[in-house]
């Protein structure tokens, strides 16, 4: 989801929400209990908390800025790791 031009994480997320909502109507559940709804929330932002960050077009020059590039693309997987179970413990 966070490959799309323009589009923010919670309209990501909206938007990610409502698809798959209506394809809960359309497969013929009548409704909607909160369980289903918390499972379809968390399902969703679980899904785009860990999108994979798009590629650098093309590795930097500075050797520096590539080591750098390296420490941020690793406390970016460890802070989605460490979201993962805070999803768990939050209050619904």
């Amino acid at each position: 989801m966070r490959d799309v031009p323009g589009l923010r994480r919670t309209d990501a997320v909206a938007q990610l929400i409502t698809r798959r909502l209506v394809a809960l109507v359309h497969s013929g559940l009548q409704a909607f209990d909160e369980p289903t709804v918390r499972a379809v929330v968390r399902q969703a932002v679980r899904d785009v908390r860990t999108a994979p960050s798009p590629p650098a077009a093309e590795p930097p020059s500075d050797p520096a800025l590539t080591e750098l590039r390296s420490v941020i693309d690793n406390l970016a997987a460890t802070t989605h790791q460490l979201g993962e179970p805070m999803l768990e413990v939050a209050p619904a």
